[in-house]
This record gives C-alpha cells, structure tokens and sequence, in this order.
C-alpha cells in the first residue's frame, strides 16, 4: 500500500464522519457512550462535523504526494489535539465510556497518519 491510497482511505473515513456528525449529531454522540444530549450539544457535534469534512475535502483536492504528507502532518497534530482534549475533559467529568471511544478513535488517525507519513 502506498502513501496516496492511504491518504484517500482516511480521507474517505474522514468525509464519512464529518458527514454522520453533521446529519446525525445525536446518533454520533451515542456512538461515543453519551446518552444524555442537549442542542448545544449537538451544535457542538455538527462544527466538529464540519471541521472534519472540511479537513477532509481539502486534503482529497491536493492531489500531490508532498501536500499529503503536509495534510497528514496536519492530521496528526489534530488526533493529538484531540487525545488531550479528552484527557481534559475526562478531568473535568466527562465519563470514562464516553472518554474511551474518543480517544481510541484519535489514537486510530493519529497511528494511521504516523504510518503512512513512513510510506514511500
């Protein structure tokens, strides 16, 4: 496998995502073990969403192998982001199931953009 077939299956993962939390804001956040909800809430839920998509589209028109590795950078500086954002927010009560899913989804996309910024 090589770094551009990668770059488009996250890519694709990515769109997918962006597109369910922004549709489905509260089936999303079931996913992730929060079963109490609230509109903003799902506010929240919908501007990730469009974070996401909008990553994702981006980084799908760049079509050249240094773009990709600078958008998988990109990519991995905000799994990251997102690790500690659940690390603080587990601080601050957010439950430990709810924690769980998030941060291994963040670990996934940061590992995969480890992996493939590795590929030739």
């Amino acid at each position: 496998m090589n770094k551009t077939a990668v770059v488009k299956a996250l890519n694709g993962i990515g769109i997918g995502y962006g597109v369910f939390a922004l549709a489905a804001p509260r089936m999303m956040q079931r996913v992730y073990g929060i079963a109490e909800t609230t509109p903003e809430l799902r506010q929240m839920t919908r501007l990730w969403g469009t974070t996401l998509l909008s990553m994702s589209i981006m980084s799908a028109a760049a079509g050249d192998e240094g773009q990709d590795s600078r958008l998988l950078a990109v990519g991995l500086g905000n799994a990251i982001a997102g690790i500690a954002e659940l690390v603080a927010a587990a601080t601050d009560g957010l439950p430990v199931k709810a924690a769980i899913p998030g941060a291994v989804t963040s670990a996934a996309v940061a590992g995969s953009c480890i992996w493939a910024r590795s590929l030739d």
